[in-house]
């Protein structure tokens, strides 16, 4: 069922890595839907965590805040492998809180509980509004604590399945121009362009490709009022979806200053900043690709005008002028631009820590509700109700 093309094609940026296995995996989440459309069901559980041969984790580079970083790849997670769904399309099952893998840089490869729910609802949310994005197929508890990523007492170790058009990133492609040769790039650029944009024409047709998917991501998010967090280049998607939803969190009093991932200290990637983080990583995109200058700039310079557009074409002929201060998530839909419920912050935080302790009833309320966020039900007016001031977001790593 499972194929490898990726590895296959590219043995250069992956390693063999086998999950280790969790003592006492238990199912709390998964997606019905999703798994139909992959014909997995919750009872895989073998496949689901892991337990199964030919997995890889794969390597990739990055710019993370600014400062590149030659060596990243999947520390805590491995690629299942590729299925293709009924609709025809490749997908990746990727699985993280794998363990320490080779790409670990001392980690212990484990994952938080609440951080693979966090991923499971924002995930369900961007898809449900029409964002592309990555989504959770199942959430596990291992049955283990492991060590604390907040504070002083030790988590609940958890594991998740992200099904993804690919794992192809900028980073990966900064890898490889930083690590290998022409030949193994250009091998890189063709899987690429014959797996996410046939259309493309070469390593410049490639970049416009994505340039303009990545308008249209960011756009959609930035009018629906997500925030990502961390938009460094190893988080920057080829395929043009969301993924990696660690300290992200939603924009409810709009500022374009607006920053809640703890470890963003200088703002870098604040909510109006998003556009121009994701052009200027699309410029490191070009880098990587070995183009000329003359030939990338006067493409890049087009980004702007194509996510205007995008954002246009989203916001129609409302007027949003005035919403500074305003409650993002309501004033949108009040205009018949936004759906009702979006993951509020501390509401979401509240879920997620209610699921830490064994009650998992409110998590599974929220991803329920963000499955039709347009429909408004009876006795859930608290999911509309803004957060207060001071949200802090962690990454969970």
């Amino acid at each position: 069922m499972l194929q490898q093309t990726y590895a296959e094609a590219l043995p250069e940026l992956s390693v063999p890595f086998r999950a280790e296995c969790p003592p006492c995996p238990e199912v709390v989440f998964f997606d019905e839907d999703l798994g139909r459309e992959l014909d997995i069901g919750p009872d895989d559980v073998d496949l689901l965590t892991g337990q199964i041969d030919g997995t890889f984790a794969q390597a990739y580079a990055g710019h993370q805040f600014g400062s590149p970083v030659p060596v990243l790849g999947d520390g805590r997670a491995v690629l299942l492998g590729e299925v293709v769904g009924a609709d025809g399309e490749r997908q990746d099952l990727h699985l993280k809180g794998a363990g320490r893998t080779p790409f670990a840089r001392g980690g212990d490869g484990k994952a938080p509980l609440g951080p693979m729910l966090r991923e499971a609802v924002i995930g369900r949310w961007l898809h449900a509004i029409g964002v592309p994005s990555a989504r959770i197929l199942a959430v596990l508890r291992t049955g283990e604590e492991i060590a604390p990523r907040q504070g002083m007492q030790p988590e609940v170790g958890a594991m998740a399945v992200r099904v993804a058009a690919s794992h192809l990133r900028v980073g990966t492609f900064q890898y490889a121009a930083w690590h290998h040769d022409e030949e193994v790039l250009g091998r890189l650029v063709d899987y690429a362009i014959a797996r996410h944009h046939p259309a493309a024409e070469g390593a410049l047709g490639l970049l416009e490709a994505v340039a303009r998917v990545q308008a249209k991501l960011v756009a959609g998010w930035m009018v629906a009022g997500f925030v990502h967090g961390v938009m460094n280049t190893d988080n920057m998607t080829i395929s043009g979806q969301s993924i990696d939803h660690g300290p992200c969190a939603i924009l409810e009093k709009h500022d374009a200053r607006a920053v809640f991932s703890s470890i963003d200290v200088q703002g870098r990637y604040a909510y109006g900043n998003q556009a121009g983080i994701a052009l200027w990583n699309l410029c490191r995109f070009a880098e990587a690709l070995h183009l000329e200058a003359a030939d990338a700039v006067p493409l890049l310079e087009q980004f702007e005008g194509w996510f205007e557009a995008e954002r246009a074409a989203l916001v129609g002929d409302a007027d949003l002028t005035g919403i500074d201060g305003a409650d993002h998530v309501s004033f949108l839909h009040e205009r018949g631009i936004g759906p009702v419920y979006a993951p509020r912050n501390e509401q979401l935080e509240r879920a997620l820590a209610a699921a830490t302790v064994g009650n998992l009833e409110p998590v599974h309320e929220m991803l329920e509700v963000m499955r039709a966020p347009y429909e408004r039900r009876p006795g859930l007016e608290y999911l509309e109700e803004p957060g207060g001031e001071g949200f802090v977001s962690f990454c969970g790593t």
